[in-house]
């Protein structure tokens, strides 16, 4: 039987917690019927309140038995439930459905420019973006899903200049060329590792810090959908790897997974 399925043969036992709702809300009602009448020296109806009041105290004591039993017996079955194979198909879903791209598997996301973490150790989930963090308690899939997205949305929605990610690649390039081909001038039309690229962009440890992988692989794939990899007189060129461990995941809008290896910049004469 799935957790839903668990869940929904459950349904009568659920009503206990609306009749307590019921119940706390005729119970705050007298009690402040009481609290004017006793400000008023009410006696009589005082009296005749505190009846109904001691009354309404008893079921509610029992009802507050009844929802906490429920309770706790529920959220055990959750806690089982959280991490199996329906609890990720259901994550993996309710991301997909909010059309935001992921690579990994649970309990690890790859989401350029961020890092998605479910724990089930710590009942939370945490959102990497570097080494700065953010975390939610709530470990039901769709407001996971739904935290995701904002955070998301916050940063993929800002305009991005790919004029100026250009110019810094082609710097970088250039650099890491001399340093692969041993060369005092740029070889033109050579590839260079987009990782030693990464690398030398972020030599600083600040920088790395600032300038996590994850931006790295969200600022390719961007441009890697760009129809024009030009910058003036430069035209650029991604290499796709055969060996993945060697590569940089990128995704591109349509959640299309590709794994890119080098860089090719050729100098138009």
């Amino acid at each position: 039987m799935t957790y839903k399925e668990k869940e929904s043969s459950n349904n009568d036992r659920d009503n206990i917690i609306s009749v307590l709702d019921t119940n706390l809300k005729q119970f705050t009602r007298l009690w402040q019927r009481i609290k004017k009448l006793y400000n008023d020296w009410d006696i009589n109806n005082i009296k005749i309140n505190l009846d109904s009041f001691n009354s309404e105290l008893k079921q509610l004591n029992t009802n507050c038995i009844s929802v906490n039993n429920y309770i706790s017996e529920n959220t055990q079955n959750i806690s089982e439930y959280i991490g199996n194979n329906e609890y990720i198909n259901n994550l993996e879903l309710s991301l997909k459905n909010l059309s935001i791209p992921f690579i990994g598997s649970f309990p690890e996301y790859d989401i350029p420019p961020y890092r998605l973490s479910v724990s089930k150790e710590n009942m939370e989930s945490r959102l990497f973006f570097g080494r700065k963090s953010e975390k939610i308690n709530s470990m039901n899939p769709e407001n996971i899903a739904n935290w995701v997205n904002t955070k998301y949305k916050k940063i993929t929605t800002k305009k991005f200049d790919i004029n100026i990610l250009m110019k810094e690649l082609l710097d970088a390039y250039q650099i890491q060329n001399k340093l692969s081909f041993r060369n005092k001038d740029t070889i033109w039309g050579k590839a260079v590792k987009l990782t030693e690229i990464y690398n030398l962009l972020t030599l600083k440890k600040a920088t790395k810090q600032e300038y996590p992988k994850q931006f790295y692989q969200y600022e390719l794939g961007i441009l890697k959908e760009n129809l024009n990899l030009s910058l003036n007189e430069y035209r650029f060129e991604f290499g796709f790897a055969k060996d993945i461990s060697k590569a940089i995941a990128i995704i591109d809008s349509k959640g299309k997974i590709n794994y890119l290896s080098s860089l090719t910049i050729y100098k138009e004469v």
